[in-house]
This record gives C-alpha cells, sequence and structure tokens, in this order.
C-alpha cells in the first residue's frame, strides 16, 4: 500500500495476519461442529492446533 491509499504495509500485514488466524479458528470449530463436537473443550482445541499447522502450507499452496 502507500501513503495516498492512507494504509500502511505494516497495517495490512497486521489485517491479513488476523483474517487467517480468524478463517483458521472458524475452519476448525466447523469441522469441530461437523463431528458432534467431539472430544469437548479438547477436541476443538486440537483441531485448532492442527489446523494452525496447515496455514503455512496453505499460504504457498503446496501439498
Amino acid at each position: 500500500m502507500t501513503a495516498r491509499s492512507g494504509v500502511g504495509v505494516d497495517e495490512v500485514r497486521l489485517r491479513l495476519t488476523v483474517e487467517i488466524f480468524v478463517a483458521a479458528w472458524h475452519t476448525a470449530s466447523l469441522h469441530w461442529t461437523a463431528q458432534g463436537g467431539r472430544g469437548g473443550r479438547d477436541g476443538l482445541m486440537k483441531l485448532v492446533e492442527e489446523t494452525f499447522a496447515m496455514i503455512p502450507d496453505a499460504l504457498t499452496c503446496s501439498a
């Protein structure tokens, strides 16, 4: 971004980082819900951790 747009590069990076984390959390919670909430809070946290671990591959579109 440029000074003309009024948004700095650091602000854009921060926004993208937050959006990526929210998307990962949302994805994990949808998966957990589809499993009927299996494992309770611990099951959800396990899925969140697994989903967050997938972020680097998702960003580089590698499988």
